[in-house]
């Protein structure tokens, strides 16, 4: 029987990937942010190079411990959103359903479950609104 393991070198090479995506998703500059939408893209690349050079049982096992890790941010996100809700706000609910699928979107899930607490902690500031253009009339433009 075979040694089934999770590849380390293509988890280093995720990481890189879901850095890269996490880093570009902190912008809001609209060209810069784009280049987030490479890292999601690399990372299912990489799943489908990854099958060619490592047995399919490493493949598939590196890939879900990834996904229920990217399921776990997630969840911690909703946690802390849930915590940080005041009493009179409705309190969100917690989906443990994100650990299910997250084996599939979790290059998206991570970037986005950490731009969230950035922002929701403070640390990530909001972009600032453009001006509304301004009718003849003095009134804002619906």
């Amino acid at each position: 029987m075979s040694d089934i393991h999770i590849s380390i070198r293509y988890l280093i090479f995720f990481l890189i990937a879901v850095g890269w995506t996490t880093l570009f998703s902190l912008s809001h500059t609209r060209g810069i942010r784009g280049y987030r939408n490479l890292g999601i893209l690399a990372c299912y690349i990489l799943l489908i190079v990854m099958l060619f050079p490592v047995p399919f049982t490493s493949a598939l096992l590196t890939w879900c411990a990834l996904g229920v890790g990217g399921g776990l941010v997630y969840i911690a996100y909703e946690l802390l959103g849930r915590a940080r809700a005041s009493e009179r706000e409705q309190k969100s609910k917690v989906s443990f359903g994100h650990v299910i699928y997250g084996n599939l979107m979790w290059p998206v899930m991570v970037p986005e479950a950490v731009e969230y607490i950035l922002a929701d902690m403070g640390i990530l500031k909001t972009p600032p609104m453009p001006p509304q253009p301004v009718k003849k009339d003095g009134s804002p433009a619906a």
